[in-house]
């Protein structure tokens, strides 16, 4: 399945940088400045479904939440352009 990492320096602690990842999973648009539509789905302890449009294109994301580790992962869902992609070398 293919995979996106990102990464980059913050200088804020752990705690004060981890409730700003939260909020934004709940408020994403005070966030991005592109996102025109966010529709929750299903919401859970530990993650979420929700249905967000941005520029135009509609995406499903299920998130994925793990406090112990601090670890956010979101995996689009029925995506016709992200599907069975196999990558060769």
């Amino acid at each position: 399945m293919p995979q996106s990492t990102f990464s980059s320096p913050v200088n804020a602690s752990v705690t004060t940088f981890w409730k700003i990842l939260l909020e934004k999973l709940d408020n994403p648009r005070s966030y991005i400045a592109d996102v025109e539509e966010v529709d929750f789905l299903e919401k859970h302890e530990n993650g979420m479904l929700r249905e967000i449009k941005v520029r135009g294109l509609l995406m499903k994301e299920r998130i994925t939440i793990n406090e112990q580790v601090r670890e956010i992962k979101s995996t689009l869902v029925d995506h016709p352009l992200f599907q069975d992609i196999l990558l060769t070398k």
